[in-house]
């Protein structure tokens, strides 16, 4: 972004070109952005061509948003900036961390290197423990819900659903609540279908793409959709399978 370069030099006196690794819309104006550098997190006005300097850091590892707040990785914390206040707040962390996924009231689901689940927020600060041994999670379309894979020897063969708010599918489901699925097989993706908000689709250790439904209640509805699969993911209702041998398969799910 040949500008932005120009723009921090120009109003900032900051030489040299610096790669970025974030960007993302401020509101839905579309007319500014926020970006962030290895150690700077800027908000770039493309209408007045203008750029401001939010925060600095040592090191920034990794970038998340989530609703108004900006969530900045460090080698030791998570700084929160929110982009409305202009605050900043720091969560102590002491655990590498994995994967984080961003909320849109502002919270951040985060998975740490040791297979420790939280839940954080940053107004007040809090961080709470959801589960642990988790390999991997996704979250729900609607965000109420969390599909958790397990690297727990015992639990290889589930599939565990984290309930973040109330919810009514089968049954009331409670805030907090955990329920385990069976399953055959081990997993190592899941899948959420957007317009199958009770079905999940699943990518199995043995590359099997299968769907089942989310109910704890046997018998448990599953079925097999398509064999030696690498990779899956969704678009614009369509579901895209990537094939071991290296072939790409498409179809729509409505």
């Amino acid at each position: 972004m040949p500008f932005f370069s120009s723009l921090k030099e120009r109003q900032l006196g900051l030489p040299d070109a610096l790669p970025i690794r974030f960007i993302d819309f401020k509101d839905k104006s579309e007319t500014s952005l926020l970006l962030a550098t290895r150690t700077s997190l800027y908000e770039l006005d493309t209408k007045k061509l203008t750029l401001k300097k939010c925060i600095t850091l040592p090191h920034i590892d990794d970038v998340t948003r989530a609703g108004d707040s900006v969530f900045l990785k460090t080698p030791s914390s998570l700084i929160s900036f929110n982009i409305r206040k202009e605050s900043t707040s720091t969560i102590p962390f002491s655990s590498s961390l994995r994967l984080t996924k961003g909320m849109d009231d502002g919270t951040l689901l985060v998975l740490t290197t040791s297979g420790d689940f939280y839940h954080l927020t940053s107004s007040p600060s809090s961080t709470t423990p959801l589960a642990s041994h988790v390999s991997s999670f996704t979250l729900s379309p609607e965000g109420k819900r969390v599909a958790l894979i397990s690297n727990y020897v015992s639990d290889r063969d589930a599939l565990s659903l984290f309930y973040l708010a109330p919810y009514l599918d089968d049954t009331k489901k409670e805030e907090g609540q955990l329920v385990k699925i069976p399953l055959k097989e081990s997993l190592i993706k899941t899948l959420w279908i957007p317009p199958l908000s009770q079905s999940l689709a699943l990518l199995t250790s043995h590359n099997d793409l299968m769907f089942t439904e989310l109910d704890s209640r046997l018998p448990l509805n599953s079925a097999p959709i398509d064999h030696d699969v690498k990779k899956i993911d969704f678009f614009d209702n369509y579901i895209f399978i990537l094939k071991k041998n290296g072939a790409l398969e498409t179809f729509g799910v409505k």
